[in-house]
C-alpha cells in the first residue's frame, strides 16, 4: 500500500509498505482525509518525540469501512464512513470508568505514541471510531478533533446561553472554541494581538476585546499570557468561571478566588466515550460548520508543503488521499 512516512525532521517521504492485518477488535479502514494540527506539526519538525523512523505520522482522519474484526460488536457494514478518535485510553482504569478519560494513565496517541494514519490502509480498534454521514463534508469531518477537544471544554465550564465568554488567544485551538461557543449562544469576547487571528476570530461572531471589558461569566484562557489572565481575572464576575487551556503558571490569588466564589478548573483534551460522539452528532446535525477553518486542502503527493503550511498558518490545512 501506498503511504507517506517521516525520515527525518521536516522531511517527509512516499513510500509502499504492506497492508496491516484487521485484528479481531478493530477495523481495517481506506483512508479518505486527514486533518493536520499543533501535535502533527511539532512531531514534523522533531520537537515532539515520536517512534523510529521511518515514522507514521497522522491523527485527525476520516475513513471507509474495508474490514471488521470478528470480535467486533458495533453494527458496522463494509464500506461505512467513520471519523477515527486518536486518543486511545485503556478503557479499565478508574479514570475510565469514571468518563474521564482525559486523565488515563495509560493513554495514547496515534501518529505519536503509535504508529498514524498517514497511508492508504490502517487498522483501528473499534471502540475508537465513530460513523460519519456522507453528508457532512470532509473538511468539516477532519477537524472532529479538535472540536471535541472544544466540546470538552465548554461542558467543563458548564456554560449557558447568552453567557458572556472571554477567550484569550485565537490561536487555532482557540478559534474551534470560539466556534463552539457561539454556536452554544454564548456571547464571545476574544483577546487576540495577532490580527489575522482575531479577524477570522470576529468571523465567527466573536467581538474584539478593549482595555476595560468586564462581567464576563466565564474566561478561558489559551494564551499562558500572566498579564492577560490577571486582566481577565479582573473582569470576572462573582461565581464565575475560569478555564485553563495551557499550563502556564496562573496568577491566582487564594483570598480572591475565596472572597469571589470564583471557580478554577482545568481542561485538557476530551473524554472517552462522551465527547468525540457528540461532536460528531453536532457536525451532523449542521450545529458546527468548521470547514471555514480548513480552507486548504493539499493532495498526499503535497504532504510536505502542507505540514509546513500548518506550522505558519492559522487556517487548518488538510490532506485528500489523492494520489
Amino acid at each position: 500500500m501506498r503511504a507517506v512516512v517521516l525520515t527525518g525532521p521536516s522531511r517527509l517521504e512516499a513510500v509502499e509498505l504492506d497492508p496491516p492485518e484487521c485484528g479481531p477488535h478493530e477495523v481495517l479502514l481506506s483512508m479518505s482525509a486527514l486533518g493536520l494540527g499543533d501535535q502533527d506539526v511539532a512531531a514534523f519538525r522533531g520537537r515532539r518525540p515520536v517512534g523510529p523512523a521511518p515514522w507514521l505520522l497522522g491523527r485527525q482522519g476520516v475513513g471507509e469501512i474495508a474490514a471488521i474484526g470478528e470480535r467486533v460488536k458495533r453494527p458496522y457494514r463494509l464500506g461505512q464512513q467513520v471519523v477515527v478518535e486518536p486518543d486511545y485510553c485503556c478503557r479499565g482504569c478508574r479514570a475510565c470508568a469514571a468518563w474521564f478519560s482525559s486523565a488515563c494513565p495509560e493513554r495514547v496517541s496515534i501518529g505519536l505514541d503509535r504508529p498514524g494514519l498517514l497511508a492508504e490502509f490502517v487498522a483501528v480498534p473499534a471502540h475508537f471510531t465513530w460513523p460519519a454521514p456522507r453528508a457532512v463534508p470532509l473538511e468539516d469531518l477532519v477537524c472532529a478533533e479538535p472540536l471535541a477537544e472544544s466540546v470538552a471544554a465548554a461542558r467543563r465550564a458548564a456554560v449557558q446561553p447568552r453567557q458572556r465568554a472571554l477567550l484569550l488567544g485565537a490561536d487555532t485551538r482557540g478559534l474551534f472554541l470560539c466556534l463552539v461557543l457561539r454556536a452554544r449562544g454564548l456571547e464571545v469576547i476574544v483577546r487576540e494581538p495577532v490580527t489575522e487571528r482575531l479577524d477570522l476570530a470576529c468571523s465567527l461572531g466573536a467581538l474584539p476585546w478593549s482595555d476595560g471589558d468586564d462581567e464576563f461569566d466565564v474566561v478561558f484562557d489559551n494564551s499562558g499570557k500572566r498579564a492577560a489572565l490577571a486582566d481577565g481575572l479582573d473582569g470576572l464576575l462573582p461565581g464565575g468561571t475560569v478555564v485553563l487551556l495551557t499550563g502556564a503558571a496562573a496568577p491566582l490569588d487564594n483570598a480572591d478566588l475565596l472572597r469571589r466564589q470564583l471557580i478554577v478548573r482545568g481542561s485538557r483534551g476530551y473524554d472517552h466515550p462522551t465527547d468525540f460522539p457528540a461532536t460528531v452528532d453536532a457536525l451532523a446535525s449542521g450545529e458546527f460548520a468548521p470547514g471555514k477553518l480548513a480552507r486548504r486542502r493539499y493532495s498526499l503527493q503535497q504532504a510536505n508543503r502542507a505540514f509546513e503550511e500548518a506550522a505558519i498558518n492559522v487556517a487548518k490545512p488538510w490532506l485528500s488521499y489523492d494520489w
